[in-house]
């Protein structure tokens, strides 16, 4: 077997593309449809006996933080989550909107992207070579 450890060049994503992504999750979180949606959400798990304000606060609960141990309480939880998310479309509400400013972002940055994807191709094809 050879080896090819240096030989490739690392894929990484372009900083406009975790920038982008990073921004475009915050801005979602803020917009009227998952403002709204998310209090739905909230409702329907303070109505199954939980406090959160927004879905990522059931999942990140510190209480939960053990990988190697899923506790009864822990599984209640996710059940109440996923029920509330699923009664109130949370999902492909937090998406449409997240898409749709990274669509824009997208769109304001489109040489940068573009100059993104020739990069990674030309990874691929050195790639390809070794």
């Amino acid at each position: 077997m050879q080896k090819v450890d240096g030989q490739v060049p690392d894929a990484q994503s372009p900083s406009i593309v975790e920038q982008i992504s990073g921004e475009s999750f915050v801005k979602s979180k803020e917009t009227p449809e998952v403002t709204e949606v998310f209090a739905k959400w909230s409702s329907c798990m303070k109505g199954k006996g939980y406090d959160c304000k927004q879905p990522l606060d059931a999942s990140d609960d510190p209480a939960f933080g053990d990988p190697e141990k899923v506790t009864p309480g822990e599984i209640a939880t996710a059940k109440a989550d996923v029920a509330c998310r699923d009664e109130h479309d949370v999902g492909r509400t937090w998406f449409d909107s997240e898409s749709k400013i990274q669509r824009a972002a997208i769109a304001e940055h489109l040489k940068e992207f573009n100059d993104a994807a020739k990069a990674a191709k030309n990874v691929v094809a050195k790639a390809r070579t070794v």
